[in-house]
């Protein structure tokens, strides 16, 4: 690729590597995997991703490559809304509150991180995501007997965070050689394999148009074939039974796609998010607070798609409205989620600009933001977050002298600071991960817990 003949320096290396941390951690699928057993893995994870962010933050801080990300003011207003709902709002739902405003943390401390690094980091940062979606998917298509649910427990995670992996891999395979080709070619037919075979079809879908963008950017035709090959997918051989599935650890079941109607129900949630989006129109309805304040204007007719006409034994909620782009618009309210959504569209434009180069981190970035309009991958899931929003701030990083304006100075120091005040609540949000994986893993029956036997409003302690 172009930019094989130039090095990273070693702080730049370990930096690149520092922000694949978060998601090799979790990735991990041997004994005491750390969010495979926990029913509720989203808060685990994001307690790990704001404490597993800090190395690279800090690795930037230490080398002074920050260069500063383009249009970052357009972050910061949700994360400091989301700040100003938490000290001075009551949001009902602290614990989610806290998962929130922690997975915006860590993105704002991976963005600057991200922009640290030249060519050869973003070498790195390509390749190591490849790394990270073999170590996914592998194991994942191994476990058939818990679902093909893997270290992450949940096929949608496995997914949405394997897919910057493979739409890189399959770049990888067109323009780099030797080990990372043949690497890369693993990576896109693993992906295929297990979104084929799950299904989880919303992936293929993406990776498919992506593939077919980089062709057309960089008038390479063999781009093509990988987009081909991510519309086998769809294909019937390889999928897995549709029996019905092993009990999920949680008896909450999350209506979601794939076992519950997939695009007519995120239709109907969609349609419903924006009359919550119209009623709390200027404010939001609070960080995290997507599910507790979604209920009353839930579809009656999604809530018969998502329970199979009431044959589920179990009840459902909606954790998120399956699109990241209008989260913060339902949560931090009007101009922050309008500023939210520029910024995503200048990331993706950004990327599809940078195609052409080829640069592998640009056809991640279109993966994880179109997917992002699919599942909660920015600002739900901890691992696919974690990968995006390093991603985006290597390809928003300015092209002017590291460490000029006092702005430069003083940001990547400021959001240390905001990490580490956050520090305690996240190491008690890991811990509480796991005392619940260790009661499922008891056999304790927590899994089997009703959804009314719990409390609708859930705190920290």
């Amino acid at each position: 690729m172009k930019q094989e003949h130039e090095p990273a320096s070693p702080i730049e290396a370990l930096c690149a590597l520092a922000c694949l941390l978060p998601a090799l951690v979790c990735a991990w699928p041997g004994p005491g995997a750390l969010l495979r057993s926990d029913p509720w893995p989203q808060y685990a994870g994001a307690g790990l991703e704001l404490l597993l962010a800090l190395p690279a933050l800090a690795l930037a801080i230490a080398g002074g490559t920050f260069r500063g990300v383009k249009l970052l003011t357009l972050f910061l207003v949700p994360l400091l809304v989301q700040v100003g709902w938490i000290s001075f709002g009551s949001p009902s739902d602290t614990l989610d509150a806290s998962r929130a405003l922690f997975v915006m943390l860590a993105g704002l401390a991976l963005l600057v991180a991200g922009s640290s690094l030249r060519a050869g980091g973003r070498r790195i940062l390509a390749r190591g995501l490849v790394v990270v979606a073999l170590a996914l998917l592998l194991p994942a298509l191994l476990d058939g007997a818990r679902g093909n649910t893997g270290a992450l427990g949940n096929t949608g995670s496995i997914s949405q965070s394997a897919l910057p992996g493979a739409a890189v891999g399959a770049l990888l395979f067109v323009y780099d050689r030797g080990a990372w080709r043949a690497l890369g070619a693993l990576a896109v037919c693993a992906f295929v394999g297990y979104v084929g075979r799950v299904p989880v079809l919303a992936g293929a879908v993406v990776l498919a148009l992506v593939l077919l963008a980089a062709a057309l950017r960089a008038r390479n035709l063999r781009l093509c074939a990988g987009a081909l090959l991510a519309l086998l997918a769809f294909a019937h051989p390889w999928r897995a039974p549709q029996a019905p599935a092993a009990p999920a650890p949680s008896g909450l079941h999350v209506a979601a796609a794939g076992d519950t109607g997939g695009l007519a129900v995120r239709t109907k949630i969609l349609a419903r998010t924006l009359r919550l989006v119209q009623a709390n129109l200027v404010f939001g309805v609070g960080p995290g607070q997507f599910a507790a304040r979604f209920p009353p204007y839930r579809d009656p007719a999604e809530i018969e798609i998502s329970t199979h006409q009431r044959r589920l034994d179990t009840e459902t909620e909606v954790e998120h409205p399956h699109d990241d782009w209008i989260l913060p618009l339902v949560e931090s309210g009007l101009v922050a989620g309008l500023c939210w959504i520029a910024f995503l569209i200048a990331a993706g434009w950004m990327a599809l600009r940078r195609l052409a180069t080829p640069e592998p981190l640009a056809a991640a970035a279109l993966a994880l933001l179109g997917n992002a309009a699919a599942h909660g991958v920015l600002t739900f899931d901890a691992v696919s977050s974690s990968l995006a929003f390093a991603t985006i701030g290597a390809l928003l990083a300015r092209e002017e002298r590291p460490s000029v304006g006092w702005s430069r100075r003083f940001l990547p120091l400021a959001a240390l600071a905001l990490c580490l005040v956050q520090l305690p609540r996240a190491w008690a949000l890991v811990r509480h991960g796991q005392a619940l994986s260790d009661l499922e893993f008891a056999g304790s029956g927590l899994g089997n817990t009703r959804a009314r036997d719990r409390p609708r409003t859930r705190g920290l302690s």
